[in-house]
């Protein structure tokens, strides 16, 4: 596809370090850890034969670039399973911007990924980036608002450590304490076991979460997380994962499964009766059956300080998603009898984001 002289292309591997030089501006000027991050999240993974991304050329020079992180999710009460794109990762070069770029190359992924995926969801809206999305066909789902749990000293100490950037606010070690193992490090095989004893309601969309995907999803090295689990004397009955940001001692319950709602409380008070971080976050959509009491118990809530500050200055914004055809129909917002429009049609947790 050419347009004034640029043409848009799929990404193929030789185009991989000109994509980092364009990707620096998105991501920073660390070239080994840029280099690590792009292959653990376009080249290893699982649910893409090869990587998804679109390039912006300028003559032979590469200078954009838009990824799609792939997912897979089921659907309860059937055997079906589908893969869903998380449009991110979009970068121009400066010389090159006001050109439209970005929705030439989110127009040729539509019209080439629509043969193989059903929907592109967007868990990375902002400011910047959610008008377009919306010219571009999205639908808002749901907001990405956090309940959030803290007591007072713990919020100074979180503003204090936010304002004096560059010193790590938390360290948390890794032991076991009465049931409770605190870990830097997965259990893919029992987390997996855990997310199958789950039962969604029929016609829930949830994410696939096997063995494979645990394995994979955690060697994110610019990310850090803490896992606890809840133990007895013969097995895990339950697991909690927190990503935790250092600078601020701010942690954000991305993912957790429990046998049962015992088990959740315990996982859910834990960190926070060993103060192990100054304010604790949940995104709102990722409440179920069992973890949502463990969270009301605890103080986690929706109207807070903290959120009138976070609205004033970040603003709030929603997940987007819309059918990956360039041009569909209502029906294409159906997976068989699931309007995908519905928060209620689905069971999403922060874990599915790409950014997570």
């Amino acid at each position: 596809m050419q347009n004034n002289g640029y043409e848009i292309v799929h990404f193929q591997p030789n185009m991989t370090e000109g994509v980092l030089r364009v990707l620096s501006y998105l991501w920073g000027n660390e070239e080994e850890r840029n280099h690590h991050y792009f292959e653990w999240k376009y080249n290893l993974n699982p649910y893409a034969d090869t990587p998804l991304g679109i390039v912006a050329l300028f003559g032979r020079r590469i200078v954009g670039f838009r990824g799609y992180f792939a997912m897979r999710y089921k659907i309860s009460g059937t055997e079906n399973s589908i893969v869903i794109l998380c449009p991110g990762d979009t970068c121009v070069d400066p010389d090159h911007r006001r050109k439209k770029l970005s929705m030439l190359m989110g127009n040729m992924a539509m019209t080439d990924y629509a043969g193989t995926y059903p929907l592109f969801f967007n868990f990375s809206s902002n400011r910047l980036s959610t008008p377009g999305y919306l010219k571009m066909g999205f639908v808002p789902l749901a907001s990405k608002r956090y309940l959030n749990w803290y007591t007072l000293p713990g919020l100074i100490r979180f503003i204090l450590a936010s304002w004096n950037k560059g010193k790590e606010a938390t360290t948390i070690k890794a032991d076991e304490f009465g049931g409770i193992e605190v870990s830097k490090k997965p259990k893919p095989k029992v987390m997996a076991e855990l997310a199958l004893c789950q039962q969604h309601p029929s016609g829930i969309i949830y994410p696939d979460q096997d063995e494979h995907f645990f394995q994979w999803r955690f060697a994110n090295h610019r990310k850090k997380y803490v896992f606890y689990y809840c133990k007895d004397k013969t097995r895990i009955k339950g697991y909690l994962v927190i990503r935790v940001s250092p600078s601020s001692g701010r942690g954000f319950i991305i993912d957790y499964n429990a046998l049962n709602t015992d088990v959740a409380k315990r996982l859910i008070s834990f960190p926070l009766k060993h103060n192990h971080f100054n304010v604790v976050s949940i995104s709102a959509y990722s409440n179920t059956h069992n973890f949502t009491p463990a969270l009301k118990k605890s103080g986690f809530r929706q109207r807070s300080i903290l959120r009138i500050i976070e609205r004033r200055i970040e603003g709030e914004w929603p997940l987007l998603l819309r059918p990956v055809r360039e041009i569909f129909t209502e029906q294409d917002y159906y997976l068989g009898n699931l309007d995908i429009r519905h928060i209620n049609n689905w069971a999403l947790k922060e874990i599915c984001s790409d950014g997570t």
